[in-house]
């Protein structure tokens, strides 16, 4: 079999972004924000064969730092496809890509609401608040651009909130992973000369929400990467509207 180098291209994109919409934070009044660090663990990508099963293209666990201040996002998510390959002579009917709910992100505003900053990490973060039925996490109620904070995709306190928002989506949760799948058309050809083009695309821009809970206090939330797949039918979108 001949090594199929770039059968995927992954492309990292942290700046403004068309695809963002506010969460529920910022319609409450808060503010989005694009994280200078958004690190996102990759588990599986898998390919869906005709007769229902899926071919491990990926796995195993691969982090890697999307956010606007990491220059090297791209190349660094575009050497995971390195080394692997499809089948050749096999079509495929779908797409199928895991990755972790939980991210370590950086970023912060001066303004969350009613004038006071919010900032990840720090004094004052990581402490579990229910606020509409929705389990977020505390940020640091201070001024600066924020440290490190592992966060996790919100999940329901009760209710269906969250999990209604993310089947609409078209993104199944499993513990503590998110999938995404997305239907194609390719068929490998026997000699692998020609790779089918596919690629995966992650934006992040505006993907961290502050909000003030009150004097001195504020919550921070993580919303999934928008996720884009391209494939030769075209682009789908995966956007959870939270």
């Amino acid at each position: 079999m001949r090594n199929m180098l770039r059968p995927i291209v992954f492309t990292a994109l942290a700046g403004a972004s068309t695809l963002a919409a506010a969460g529920p934070l910022v319609t409450a009044g808060g503010t989005a924000a694009t994280p200078t660090q958004y690190e996102i663990t990759l588990n599986a990508v898998e390919f869906k064969r005709a007769d229902g099963t899926y071919y491990p293209f990926f796995s195993g666990t691969a982090t890697f730092d999307v956010g606007s201040a990491s220059a090297g996002a791209n190349s660094t998510v575009g050497a995971i496809a390195a080394g692997n390959s499809l089948e050749p002579g096999v079509s495929y009917t779908a797409m199928r890509v895991t990755v972790a709910s939980s991210h370590n992100v950086t970023g912060g505003v001066a303004n969350a609401g009613t004038g006071q900053p919010c900032q990840t990490g720090g004094a004052g973060s990581g402490t579990g608040v229910v606020l509409n039925n929705v389990n977020f996490e505390t940020g640091s109620a201070t001024g600066g651009s924020g440290t490190s904070q592992s966060l996790d995709v919100p999940t329901d306190a009760t209710g269906t909130t969250v999990a209604s928002a993310l089947s609409t989506a078209g993104i199944e949760r499993t513990g503590n992973q998110l999938r995404f799948e997305v239907p194609l058309a390719v068929t490998v050809p026997t000699d692998n000369t020609v790779p089918p083009a596919l690629a995966i695309g992650f934006d992040v821009a505006g993907q961290l929400e502050f909000f003030t809970t009150g004097l001195g206090t504020c919550v921070v939330m993580v919303l999934p990467p928008i996720i884009t797949f391209t494939t030769p039918a075209g682009t789908t979108t995966f956007q959870a509207n939270l």
